[in-house]
């Protein structure tokens, strides 16, 4: 099974590019500083664009709210769209004893985006 990863956030001319790579979507992985403002308004967007909106009805979504050290952790914020099911979390990715954490979404994140592909893949040869 093939995985390839893009990371489009940050600028916005990367925008023209997002219908290319919403081709084929399995899933998002979306990180955000939980104390940026532009980074919270930024995610929503990009939610909204990539699972929200998504022709293909893509649901599998990880949100994570970085935490920076040194700073108070606020939990996860607001980001348009996002629904109860989806994975989200606020983490200061580099405190070691949040990295179990990461690790375990993480892992189930792809598990999951990996079962939906497989079964997919398994309909298209029966039918």
């Amino acid at each position: 099974m093939d995985i390839q990863l893009w990371e489009v956030g940050g600028n916005p001319k990367l925008k023209s590019i997002w219908p290319a790579v919403q081709h084929d979507l399995d899933g998002v992985i979306i990180v955000y500083n939980v104390h940026n403002e532009s980074h919270i308004k930024d995610s929503s967007a990009l939610h909204m664009h990539f699972v929200t909106h998504s022709p293909d009805g893509m649901s599998h979504c990880l949100l994570v709210g970085n935490v920076f050290k040194g700073m108070r952790d606020i939990g996860p914020q607001r980001i348009l769209g996002v629904q109860k099911r989806s994975p989200h979390f606020a983490v200061n990715i580099e405190d070691d004893a949040k990295t179990k954490v990461i690790m375990e979404e993480f892992t189930q994140f792809v598990s999951t985006v990996a079962q939906t592909v497989h079964e997919r893949e398994k309909q298209n040869l029966e039918g």
